[in-house]
């Protein structure tokens, strides 16, 4: 290759320069032969089938189908094409065996994808493109004590996850904070002013939490679905109010974790 290379170098010096006739064309039949044995090494039989061969141990089977049919286009006649044809039916075998298995892959995970969403509330936003996912067993609406998870999906990116927390009573507590309690360990939530939304009606009261939830907020869910007590308390400017988190609730939240991750979402990274 280095020969190569100085050959084809100085051709394109002598050529810049008088040289004779003969000295250029003796040059220029050296490098073309010189070619010829390149490429007749690099893709002459013995190569080629060494090549296929390390494509197989490496489960290449794609490139080493290229390869071997390589070989029998250009060595029909060669030794090593009897050992090519050997190799190529046991290389095809193996295709079919990987493409069978990625075909069940695509369908298993189809077949858990549908099963984790088929216990969720549907609910499709025409007008912003996005289909949220609620369990069926949490409020549609605010106006019921509710710690529960839903999330949505959009088009090319990954679904997102939504913690929501709902506080009705008779009177308001204007929410400061909230403290959740698990077996392990205790976890504290500082909204800001504007992320508590209010309202009333019909002599009750409503307050409510929605935030996306971020690494700390999911590793606090999990502890809370492996926990046998958890409970929150909704502390106010003045007051609080303590409520445990049912094991119905519990199980909402996992059912929403299994089917968020099985659309594709992930454990936030911040």
């Amino acid at each position: 290759m280095r020969r190569l290379i100085t050959i084809t170098s100085l051709l394109v010096v002598y050529g810049c320069n008088n040289i004779s006739q003969e000295n250029y064309e003796k040059l220029k039949a050296e490098n073309q032969n010189l070619k010829s044995e390149l490429n007749e090494f690099k893709f002459g039989s013995a190569n080629l089938l060494l090549n296929a061969k390390k494509m197989i141990a490496g489960r290449s089977f794609e490139n080493a189908k290229s390869e071997l049919n390589s070989l029998l286009e250009r060595h029909p006649d060669s030794k090593e094409a009897k050992e090519a044809k050997e190799l190529l039916k046991g290389v095809e075998v193996n295709i079919t065996k990987v493409n069978d298995l990625k075909e069940k892959a695509v369908a298993q995970a189809e077949r858990s994808k549908n099963e984790a969403i088929k216990s969720l509330r549907k609910k499709t936003d025409d007008i912003r493109s996005i289909t949220w996912y609620s369990d069926k067993s949490t409020p549609q609406y605010t106006n019921s004590n509710s710690f529960h998870l839903y999330f949505g999906t959009k088009k090319d990116a990954k679904p997102w996850l939504q913690l929501a927390i709902n506080y009705t009573a008779d009177d308001w507590l204007f929410i400061k904070r909230y403290i959740i309690k698990t077996d392990n360990d205790t976890y504290t939530i500082n909204p800001s002013y504007s992320e508590i939304n209010t309202d009333n009606g019909g002599g009750e009261i409503w307050e409510w939490y929605d935030v996306t939830v971020d690494q700390e907020k999911y590793k606090m869910i999990e502890d809370i679905i492996k926990s046998k007590n958890s409970k929150i308390r909704h502390e106010g400017k003045q007051y609080y109010k303590d409520r445990t988190i049912t094991q119905k609730e519990k199980q909402a939240l996992q059912n929403i974790l299994t089917a968020y991750k099985e659309l594709g979402g992930e454990q936030p990274n911040s």
